[in-house]
């Protein structure tokens, strides 16, 4: 019986390192960034991602890139009929070293807060729609909950040396409700 069980653990081990790297493979190149002479880059190219549960699930999230409520043209994160939703746009970028600010005009509708439980040494991400850098050690403070009007968050960072593939979020961490990010004011700014 221990055997057994061995044997299925790995099997499963195999599956998921294998869903794993398909995932990885399926993901945008890191692309060099250019600023312009204010010191601003432009974000443009955006990938939706579902993340996956231990069993391999995604959410029924939505990210979809649609005409927002007052017409700006906008990625949105909607949550499923699950009712929960951990999912983001995502950019890849080649970042040289630096202090950086992402910004971006965010609005939400219905918004309620994801109850998460933690395990030890883990740390919340945050809450609600905001923006943030993947792998950050702290939690992000911008956070949108419920019925919000278009309002411009921001997230500041540092590349250390040498250069790095950096990927930003646009993200919702919600039990209901959805988030629009404004395509036009999806930016970097290099301090």
């Amino acid at each position: 019986r221990h055997h057994d069980g061995a044997v299925n653990n790995l099997c499963l081990q195999v599956i998921r390192r294998a869903r794993f790297l398909e995932e990885e493979m399926r993901r945008q190149e890191a692309r060099p960034v250019r600023f312009d002479a204010a010191g601003f880059a432009r974000l443009t190219d955006w990938t939706p991602v579902k993340l996956k549960d231990k069993a391999g699930q995604t959410t029924g999230a939505v990210l979809d890139q649609q005409t927002g409520p007052d017409g700006r043209k906008a990625l949105r994160v909607a949550t499923g009929p699950d009712g929960r939703c951990v999912d983001a746009w995502r950019a890849r970028l080649v970042l040289p070293p630096g202090r950086y600010r992402f910004e971006a005009r965010v609005r939400t509708a219905g918004v309620v807060r994801l109850e998460e439980t933690l395990q030890a040494g883990q740390t919340l991400k945050g809450e609600g729609a905001g923006i943030r850098i993947s792998r950050a050690k702290e939690t992000r403070a911008n956070k949108l909950l419920g019925d919000s009007p278009w309002q411009m968050l921001s997230y500041d960072f540092e590349v250390p040396d040498p250069p790095q593939d950096v990927e930003l979020l646009c993200e919702l961490r919600a039990a209901a409700g959805q988030a629009w990010f404004d395509l036009d004011s999806l930016r970097l700014k290099k301090n």
